[in-house]
């Protein structure tokens, strides 16, 4: 793009010329964008990977993503499961690393001291629970149905490599059952594991509170 020379009117002469310009650079831009966004799209079609194993339906794929939910679900609760821990430790290694708390406790038991002797044993039947809860939440991880062939078990159980393949290339296998299967394993296994957490989560608070009215009973001297 030329600019004007100074002979020509300055008003008309600019005004063409921002006017050429802009023309000029929307072009430019318009075929930019053309570019990105309407070239032809590559195929995104997952290859076949042989047979017993076709391209997934829409049913498939519906079942997948819920199968994806439960086993996130069963994540989470895994990790409400590690905090509770983590602060049950916390709570023991401060409590048996404090010996004035160590000698209180021992001191309640000796001097008779009914109420405190009455948290102590709330905060032990307490902390038994917690325990309990946590391994009762964790256990139900290991009950899955080896028949799956999306489980790791499952897959495990094959004897080997070309046990798998001729149970997968088996006619009486269907991928959208197993995905439902284990959607229904799942959804047991975070039913199990969500009510053993809150129990284990509501047996902690009843231990930090006996703890704390026992620690102020102490300092009370009752």
């Amino acid at each position: 793009i030329q600019k004007p020379c100074a002979s020509d009117d300055s008003r008309t002469s600019f005004r063409t010329y921002a006017e050429r310009k802009n023309e000029v650079f929307h072009n430019l831009l318009n075929s930019k964008l053309r570019f990105l966004f309407f070239q032809p799209r590559r195929n995104c079609t997952p290859p076949d990977r042989g047979k017993g194993f076709s391209r997934m339906n829409k049913d498939e794929q519906d079942y997948k993503w819920i199968l994806e939910r439960t086993t996130e679900a069963v994540r989470n609760i895994d990790s409400k499961n590690g905090i509770v821990t983590a602060i049950l430790a916390v709570i023991a290694a401060i409590l048996f690393s404090n010996e004035a708390f160590i000698d209180c406790a021992c001191s309640a038991f000796v001097d008779k001291k009914t109420v405190s002797i009455v948290a102590i044993g709330i905060a032990a039947t307490s902390t038994v629970v917690v325990v309990f809860s946590l391994f009762a939440s964790i256990f139900p991880r290991t009950k899955c149905e080896d028949e799956s062939l999306i489980y790791a078990g499952g897959i495990a159980a094959c004897k080997n490599i070309d046990k798998f393949k001729e149970r997968l290339s088996d006619n009486h296998y269907s991928l959208e059952d197993d995905l439902v299967s284990q959607i229904y394993v799942n959804a047991k296994i975070y039913k199990t594991k969500a009510k053993w957490n809150r129990i284990a989560t509501g047996a902690l608070y009843v231990l930090i509170t006996s703890i704390v009215v026992f620690s102020i009973l102490a300092t009370m001297g009752v």
